[in-house]
């Protein structure tokens, strides 16, 4: 009888116990992760189950803290956009925004490119989430930034009051830069909040910092920072967004996007 109980009952009861998450978890990918999982219908169940075990052996790798923690050590001295994605993603943690397992995943996805040019390239993309289509961590000083405003020739900016041009804060152009306030000593009432907005330059996301805590609040009502792997679709929305923008004639309002 008791051979019976385990082959009659037990068999159904695991499958339909295994079915919830794993559907909970299809709902949670892109088109295209779902499109690549499709592809794998003809795989035997051996093949599945070794693929299986393969996938859930790397992400519990990729959260491990001591992974995670050298990968963003990785990324500080890395030079590049490393040191500001690590800069701009601990104070993400800092507020809430994302959770430092999150921050660490990211870390060492990044770290795990072959040569210097793709984590580059992956990084700057990466820093997309922070600062990119007025996210919350908008206010920011410049770093090693050898670029001057027109009207200020002699005037360096690193380290002044700075904010991410809220109305294009689209992010383009080939290297990918962004546009940015910057308040100029003598020329801005540096009692107004509001930054001149003539007063814009186009920089390098590796040029940027969060601004000093004082001026960076948290602010608890903004959307949470996206994950890794909804982060190009999160992407795709905002491009999309702003193209229907232009479309309204919005684009006005601000300066143009970096090309």
């Amino acid at each position: 009888m008791k051979k019976g109980f385990l082959s009659g009952a037990a068999t159904p009861k695991a499958a339909r116990t295994s079915a919830g998450p794993a559907t909970a978890f299809f709902n949670t990918l892109t088109d295209r992760q779902r499109d690549i999982l499709a592809g794998m219908g003809g795989m035997t169940a051996q093949e599945r189950s070794e693929f299986g075990n393969a996938l859930v052996a790397t992400a519990t790798a990729s959260q491990s803290t001591g992974g995670g923690a050298s990968g963003l050590e990785g990324l500080r001295s890395a030079g590049g956009t490393g040191p500001a994605f690590v800069a701009f993603g601990e104070r993400a943690v800092l507020h809430r925004y994302i959770s430092q397992q999150q921050l660490e995943r990211i870390a060492a996805r990044l770290t795990s490119y072959a040569t210097a040019e793709e984590r580059e390239s992956e990084t700057v993309k990466a820093m997309r989430r922070f600062i990119a289509c007025s996210q919350p961590l908008s206010q920011v000083r410049l770093v090693g930034c050898p670029v001057r405003h027109k009207v200020a020739e002699h005037v360096d900016l690193n380290g002044l009051k700075a904010r991410m041009d809220l109305m294009s804060a689209m992010p383009g152009g080939t290297p990918e830069r962004y546009n940015v306030n910057v308040k100029i000593p003598g020329m801005d009432d540096e009692d107004d909040e509001d930054d001149d907005p003539c007063h814009i330059v186009v920089v390098e996301p590796k040029h940027l910092r969060p601004a000093p805590l004082g001026e960076c609040m948290r602010d608890e009502y903004h959307e949470k920072i996206p994950e890794d792997h909804v982060a190009d679709a999160w992407w795709a929305e905002k491009e999309e967004h702003w193209q229907q923008m232009q479309r309204m004639g919005m684009g006005r309002m601000g300066p143009p996007r970096p090309s």
